[in-house]
């Protein structure tokens, strides 16, 4: 695909330079997703990626690493005719220079990276002035001036990156904090009596959930929004009441599946609820979690307390089971994966 053509054809004639590098650097975010491949590979596969090449002529995978991305940001600003330079500091960013002011763009930074902020409406963190304007140093740093944070505010609503979305999740940002500090009554938004600790963690949770609704189509960008959120939410007692794990699974084109399994100890047990793309996260039982298994999924390192789940997840090897071969022959007849169990109870419930 020729994602350049598709991205410039909508871009807007009366733009200025910080403008474009700008409109190229959201409307670029919204395109890609990290890819779920790149850390749960082998070393081999691993370092090829790390390596890789790729043209925004022509782009055939739309989950990139640091790497990939910066290539794409640099091709973008290239045919834009702004100046710039890829960095490479272990972790791939770009500068890039507007009026002799060296500025920074790096999406993929960061636990909640900027390719997740944008993706699900929230102020970036990683595109302004760089704190260092020496030519010659090195740093992703940026400075955050009130200045630049107005001049940041004009850009994005002339471009629309300001929209109702944006401010929807502001006031949801409000209201769980408000919840955390426990200066809103509970009984507003959760109308049931007397309740324990365990349980009115678990409604909290729940109301996040539905109020968040159908995750984005990046795994990374989801996982990190909601973990985000979560953090806002919760206050340090409730925190360590939650854990997660990751299921995963290698295709045999060498791409990785992810489903995120968020725990949360519930009196002497637990409740699981699952997070994957394009879904909204749902609650699980134990043997609908252990029967992923059969679906080629598996755990890597970490258990998953309260389920004795039945396969590892080995890095680069791809899943042969007779079982889950069958299964997925029956299914992808029209290339769409729809072998989950998750995506077969989310149909049922439509």
């Amino acid at each position: 695909m020729d994602l350049a053509q598709f991205i410039l054809k909508k871009m807007p004639t009366d733009l200025s330079e910080i403008e474009k590098a700008r409109y190229l650097y959201i409307e670029l975010a919204r395109r890609v997703t990290f890819s779920t491949t790149f850390q749960n590979t082998d070393a081999k596969t691993f370092f090829k990626m790390y390596k890789a090449t790729v043209d925004v002529r022509h782009l055939e995978n739309f989950q990139v690493n640091c790497v990939m991305w910066a290539q794409l940001y640099s091709q973008l600003l290239n045919i834009t005719g702004i100046k710039n330079s890829i960095i490479n500091a272990g972790h791939q960013y770009v500068e890039f220079y507007i009026d002799d002011r060296k500025m920074i763009a790096d999406a993929t930074e960061g636990t909640y990276t900027d390719l997740s902020r944008i993706r699900n409406y929230d102020h970036t963190k990683y595109f302004g002035p760089s704190i260092f304007q020496r030519s010659d140093s090195k740093n992703n740093a940026i400075d955050f001036t009130q200045d630049w944070m107005k001049e940041l505010h004009g850009i994005d609503k002339k471009i629309g990156y300001h929209c109702d979305k944006g401010k929807k999740l502001k006031d949801l940002k409000t209201l769980l904090v408000q919840i955390r500090e426990s200066s809103l009554d509970l009984k507003e938004i959760f109308p049931y009596g007397k309740i324990t600790k365990e349980e009115e963690l678990c409604f909290k949770l729940e109301f996040l959930y539905e109020t968040i609704g159908i995750m984005s189509d990046g795994y990374y960008e989801s996982k990190d929004f909601v973990k985000y959120l979560q953090d806002m939410l919760l206050n340090e007692e409730e925190k360590k009441q939650i854990g997660s794990v990751e299921l995963k699974r290698t295709n045999g084109d060498g791409k990785v599946d992810i489903i995120q399994c968020i725990y949360v100890q519930f009196l002497d047990d637990f409740k699981y609820y699952l997070l994957t793309p394009n879904l909204p996260i749902q609650q699980f039982n134990k043997s609908q979690i252990q029967s992923l298994a059969v679906k080629g999924y598996g755990i890597d390192k970490k258990k998953l307390p309260g389920v004795s789940f039945p396969r590892k997840f080995i890095a680069g090897k791809i899943n042969k089971n007779l079982i889950y071969k069958l299964y997925r022959k029956l299914l992808f007849r029209n290339k769409q994966d729809k072998i989950d169990l998750y995506a077969d109870q989310e149909k049922r419930h439509r």
